[in-house]
């Protein structure tokens, strides 16, 4: 999955075994509910901004490359 563009892409409730992808933010804003939902892939931030929770769920950092 890449985020491109302005705007918000919000993923919430995505299950960690059902995405195992590369995740890349390039600009704007990918707001995840847990950093389960972005899979076991790699995660590279390019510009843009990731937001984890603030939906009343606790789940600890997992490693991130950037």
């Amino acid at each position: 999955m890449i985020k491109l563009g302005k705007g918000a892409l919000t993923r919430e409730g995505i299950s960690s075994d059902l995405f195992m992808g590369l995740v890349k933010v390039q600009s704007g804003t990918l707001h995840v509910a847990k950093t389960s939902t972005l899979g076991s892939g790699l995660l590279t931030l390019r510009g843009g901004t990731l937001i984890i929770g603030s939906f009343n769920q606790n789940d600890s950092l997992s490693p991130l490359i950037g």
